[in-house]
């Protein structure tokens, strides 16, 4: 079996050293990968594998459930800004929020005609002519967030035709895209001339909305390679977020001059628990479950042989607006809608319970104390198509997913449609992709840390398996749907 890098278990968490960056942004204890347990506010997203990402709600949006994050870099102070927060640096110097870069400097030109400041290759070198590139990361995972909308900033400047700047993203690799490509991001150079028109060149500093490229995606990795020249001062014609040195405030303005990287994110999370259905209801109508009086509908449950049936009083106003399973039992004509009851087996009192409950009331109210009643509950909720309900136990099983089970609960989820869990599964990153680009020290680290996982765990991984086991047999009889 592979071994997978869960990022952020609630039963055991990646514990990574993170350099924490200054930030002035608060943490909603509500939001998405929030929890009491850690001593130190979550990463809701990583940097390079190394700097806190704080992702707020967005607050711009009329949907709920968007939140958003933006890293910003400004080159005349040489630092990076998160989230709209300009009075204080987020990363002091362009290497520190880079993942990877070779032959690449920082340039400040001191002649009084120019006065400008940049990023480009190593100047004074034999490499002057050689290919330069930086890499940057962002990763959402240990927030559980996917990316809905990118779009970046990213100004660059070719001073001659023999030379040229590429850019290019790629998704981060998963289980099921271990080796992502980079997809090139097109670049719209316009010409341009220095603020004396003593020099031209081509530049971009245009917005790209490059979302088609990442949607959907946990993370991505930014590259820009500055390559070509022959010539003596071929490292000076290719330039990044050019710059004037001098005559700018300090205070920071937010307008398309000041950030020449500014990387803008929209995120949802990865699994989206949706209400209920809203049932329409007469004037003065109440509808409660096991209500003998008001009910219009008996669910009986054949316990087995010796005992008799558990019945449960329903209406079919809350069954038909809250189940596609019942929607179409109640409208066919079949014997069991006209006789005003139904008899089921093949699940337990306490799975049905739970669902028929959650019906009315929209929450699981009863306590699951194990993977097997969560297991259980999702294959009934899958079974009398219970879209919401099948969320809520997406949610709650992905958090119990670790390295000895995630093969079954897969199969589980396969097998029950449950869409956002399969993603999730899909989206698992092979922790030997992980690791090599990682430091010596980062993966013992690692490596250590899933062997304490293992220890900590009491999930019953041998219950589990026993039970996918039984579950998979009855699966054709458990999904023999109206």
């Amino acid at each position: 079996m592979s071994a997978y890098y869960f990022q952020t278990l609630p039963r055991y968490r990646r514990k990574i050293d993170i350099e924490t960056a200054s930030t002035n942004s608060t943490i909603d204890p509500n939001s998405p990968g929030f929890t009491t347990k850690l001593t130190k506010p979550p990463a809701l997203g990583l940097l390079n594998n190394k700097y806190r990402l704080h992702v707020i709600p967005n607050n711009n949006s009329s949907l709920s459930n968007q939140f958003t994050h933006r890293i910003s870099y400004n080159t005349r102070n040489n630092a990076y800004y998160e989230n709209s927060i300009f009075n204080k640096k987020y990363l002091k110097s362009w290497k520190k929020g880079c993942m990877e870069y070779d032959n690449i400097a920082y340039k400040v030109d001191n002649e009084l005609d120019l006065q400008m400041v940049y990023l480009a290759r190593e100047p004074d070198t034999d490499r002057s002519t050689e290919p330069g590139y930086i890499i940057w990361q962002f990763d959402y995972r240990s927030g559980n967030f996917l990316i809905s909308s990118l779009n970046l900033r990213l100004k660059h400047c070719t001073f001659d035709d023999s030379v040229s700047i590429r850019w290019s993203i790629s998704p981060l690799p998963t289980r099921s895209n271990p080796t992502p490509t980079f997809h090139p991001i097109n670049s719209d150079l316009l010409p341009t001339c220095t603020h004396d028109n003593q020099y031209k060149y081509q530049s971009d500093n245009t917005l790209k909305d490059v979302s088609s490229l990442i949607k959907g995606e946990y993370g991505f990795k930014l590259k820009v390679d500055l390559i070509g020249g022959d010539i003596d001062d071929a490292w000076q014609k290719t330039q990044l977020f050019r710059q004037k040195r001098t005559g700018g405030s300090d205070d920071l303005v937010d307008d398309d001059e000041t950030f020449g990287f500014d990387v803008k994110v929209e995120l949802v999370p990865d699994i989206v628990c949706d209400p209920l259905p809203e049932i329409i209801r007469e004037k003065g109508e109440e509808m409660l479950f096991n209500d003998k009086e008001t009910s219009d509908f008996i669910i009986s449950l054949e316990i087995n042989e010796s005992k008799e049936n558990q019945e449960y009083y329903v209406h079919t106003k809350v069954l038909s607006s809250r189940s596609d399973y019942f929607r179409a039992l109640l409208d066919s004509k079949m014997i069991e809608s006209n006789n005003g009851s139904l008899i089921l087996k093949d699940i337990s009192a306490k799975t049905l319970e739970i669902i028929l409950e959650f019906l009315y009331i929209g929450e699981i109210t009863s306590e699951l104390e194990s993977i097997e009643d969560w297991i259980d509950l999702i294959y009934g909720a899958s079974r009398f198509l219970i879209h919401t309900l099948v969320q809520r136990c997406e949610k709650a099983l992905k958090e119990l997913v670790n390295e000895d089970n995630v093969d079954d609960i897969e199969a589980i989820a396969r097998e029950c449609g449950a869409e956002q869990l399969i993603r999730y599964f899909d989206m698992l990153l092979d922790v030997d992709d992980e690791v090599t680009t990682s430091s010596d020290e980062d993966k013992n680290k690692l490596n250590a840390e899933k062997k304490n996982a293992k220890k900590i765990t009491n999930i019953g991984v041998t219950s589990l398996r026993n039970i996918f086991r039984r579950k998979n047999k009855k699966s054709k009889k458990l999904l023999n749907l109206v």
